[in-house]
């Protein structure tokens, strides 16, 4: 039996050439070890007879204790039942896997598109971390930079004696409120 999952994947690249690659980059990581291991530790497909015939634990475990090896077999077991394709002229990637129990094929069909949903989740969460840590960084070296010429221009002024020197700073200000905004 075959069971089939489908979940639409961003379309933002503007070429159709572009695109496909976007397309296969997105049907590879559906593919990829990285979301078969994930969904053999999700569903427990490990401890499961439907499965593996004869559960590989004899007791609960922790998945990632397993013997490379046995998650080496593990996987290429569950990505040889797995068919992933676009729909054509869709952004849709049709999941499908074969299993001889029609409800285990639907779970692992559905967890797939889950992993990959969470996995496109933590990534972007990643990216955009770490993008705010860099404009921080880049914003505290310019807020000292502000700091460092103001404090040469009172200084400036005070040595020189030509204006007072002015205790209230707009640029100052500004950068505090947006420091906060930021925070």
């Amino acid at each position: 039996n075959n069971q089939a999952s489908s979940i639409q994947l961003d379309a933002t690249a503007q070429s159709a050439a572009a695109s496909d690659k976007k397309y296969e980059t997105q049907l590879g990581i559906l593919r990829s070890k990285y979301v078969a291991w994930d969904v053999i530790k999700r569903l427990r497909l490990y401890d499961s007879p439907e499965f593996v015939g004869r559960p590989v634990t004899s007791t609960t475990v922790d998945p990632d204790k397993i013997p490379i090896g046995v998650q080496v077999s593990l996987t290429s077991h569950f990505l040889n039942g797995l068919d992933v394709s676009f729909e054509r002229g869709t952004e849709i990637a049709q999941i499908q896997y074969k299993s001889t129990d029609p409800r285990l094929a639907a779970n692992i069909a559905n967890e797939i598109a889950e992993s990959y949903i969470d996995r496109n989740f933590q990534t972007r969460y990643a990216t955009t971390q770490k993008a705010s840590n860099w404009l921080n960084g880049q914003l505290e070296g310019l807020r000292k930079s502000v700091v460092e010429a103001d404090q040469k221009f009172a200084d400036f002024q005070k040595k020189t004696g030509l204006l007072e020197a002015d205790l209230h700073n707009p640029t100052i200000d500004m950068l505090l409120q947006l420091n906060t905004a930021l925070g």
